[in-house]
Parts: C-alpha cells; sequence; structure tokens
C-alpha cells in the first residue's frame, strides 16, 4: 500500500493509493486517518473563527481610544521633560552670565588696580 498527500484547503490529507495487494484494514486505517485529519482541521477553523468572532467595530474602536490615550499621555510627559530640560537650562544660562559678569568686573578691578600699581 502507497500513502500519498493530497491538498485540501491549506492542508495536507493523507490518501491512500489502492493497489490489488491493499488490505480492508489498510483503507480503514487510512480512511480513520483521513478523518481524523478533517476534525483537526475543523477544530483549528473553529478556534480560528472564534477568534476573529470576537473582534468587533467596537473592540476595535476601543482599542484604538485606549491607544490615543497612551499617546497622548506619552506626548505629554515629553512635553513636560522638555519644558524641564528648557527651565533648567534657562537657569544655567542666567548663572553663567552672572558669573561671566562676576568674572569681567574681577578683570577690570584687577586691571585698575595693576594701572595704578604702575
Amino acid at each position: 500500500m502507497q500513502v500519498c498527500f493530497i491538498f485540501f484547503q491549506g492542508s495536507m490529507m493523507p490518501r491512500i493509493k489502492l493497489t490489488k495487494k491493499t488490505t480492508k484494514q489498510e483503507i480503514i486505517e487510512a480512511y480513520e486517518s483521513i478523518i481524523e485529519k478533517m476534525e483537526n482541521d475543523v477544530k483549528q477553523i473553529e478556534e480560528k473563527l472564534e477568534v476573529a468572532n470576537q473582534v468587533t467595530v467596537q473592540k476595535i474602536c476601543d482599542d484604538i481610544s485606549k491607544f490615543k490615550l497612551k499617546v497622548s499621555s506619552s506626548l505629554n510627559d515629553i512635553a513636560n521633560d522638555i519644558l524641564s530640560q528648557i527651565e533648567l537650562f534657562v537657569k544655567i544660562n542666567e548663572s553663567v552670565k552672572i558669573e561671566q559678569k562676576c568674572l569681567k568686573d574681577t578683570y577690570d578691578l584687577l586691571k585698575i588696580a595693576l594701572k595704578a600699581n604702575n
């Protein structure tokens, strides 16, 4: 007996190649194998349909809304972080300007002091 495979809607189905030497038992086994494979395929299709049936327009809209809220929240967090960094930059920049003024004043005083000593 030779067992071949045929394709049935994307899955392979065993098929027996009948010869004069094929026994009744071999035919029954091949038949049972085909039935078992078909039952498994039907079960898989039913599982996929169950998952597909759970997806509704309302669920998709709800998921999109949740995603939009997460994105919006993330963007708000990023914007707040940027504002904090800008505030920090402004404070550092002001401190640098004050220090530059102090250094210039010190330099000017030293320059005046050196001229007075000459």
